[in-house]
């Protein structure tokens, strides 16, 4: 009988202890989550540690339908960049190193966090993020990439093609510094309707 009780109590404290590390685990970080870039259930990401070498870039923004006034919750939104090497990852072949996925909040909020992203190596396409977004009623769709302002390969006739979007412009502004990263804001608008 004592071992059993022993046993049950050894349980009860790895369980206590679990709940403990889920409560106080997930620390902030300059006001964002250190959850792991495929915490879906998120609508603030880090995707690049620390120690990534770049300029810190945090872009936020609401997901919007289609009249760009009602913001969509629950939006899935995926992201993957480069390094500042240009690169993916070092195998061409392999899985996109910058990556994360986030889940928008109830006023169709995100947040995420990351480096300014290089162009290829081999140039003539600005650097930018890709961006998808999926959810209930939504079809996984690709969205335009996330632009720099400012950038050598961001051409007059790019920038013309997305002007005429205003607040949902997809090229970001660089001119925000705030705690050591540029703050960059970017709205999205999905071209579905407010569910009723």
């Amino acid at each position: 009988m004592r071992a059993k009780n022993s046993v049950r109590r050894g349980g009860l404290r790895i369980l206590l202890l679990a709940l403990l590390a889920a409560v106080t685990l997930p620390a902030t970080i300059a006001g964002l989550s250190a959850a792991p870039a495929g915490a879906a259930d998120e609508w603030r990401i880090r995707i690049v540690s620390d120690d990534e070498p770049g300029t810190s870039v945090v872009v936020s923004g609401t997901i919007y339908a289609r009249d760009g006034r009602t913001p969509l919750s629950g939006v899935f939104l995926e992201i993957h960049q480069t390094g500042i090497d240009g690169l993916y990852h070092e195998d061409e072949n392999g899985e996109p190193r910058l990556k994360g996925r986030l889940r928008t909040d109830a006023r169709g909020r995100y947040e995420f966090r990351t480096i300014k992203p290089e162009a290829y190596p081999s140039g003539g396409i600005p650097a930018h993020i890709h961006a998808r977004v999926w959810g209930e009623g939504i079809p996984e769709t690709a969205i335009d990439d996330y632009w720099f302002e400012g950038d050598k390969y961001l051409t007059a006739g790019m920038i013309a093609r997305v002007e005429a979007e205003g607040d949902f412009s997809p090229v970001l502004s660089l001119a925000n510094v705030e705690d050591g990263a540029v703050r960059c804001r970017r709205d999205i608008r999905l071209d579905i309707d407010p569910a009723p």
